[in-house]
């Protein structure tokens, strides 16, 4: 069964994960500095990506 996928559905997709290895990334850097206050900035940052990806 095929479902037609509009681009700009794949185009939120593509953007949300990258989005969400974005800030990931930065948040894990940041911990390891450690510069916490920043580090939870990029965590709660990364949620909202996390969310639409899932969806």
């Amino acid at each position: 069964m095929n479902s037609a996928v509009t681009p700009w559905v794949l185009a939120g997709r593509i953007l949300s994960i990258i989005g969400m290895a974005f800030f990931a990334a930065v948040a894990i850097l940041l911990f390891i500095i450690p510069e916490w206050t920043l580090g939870f900035v990029s965590l709660l940052l990364f949620f909202p990506f996390f969310v639409s990806s899932s969806w």
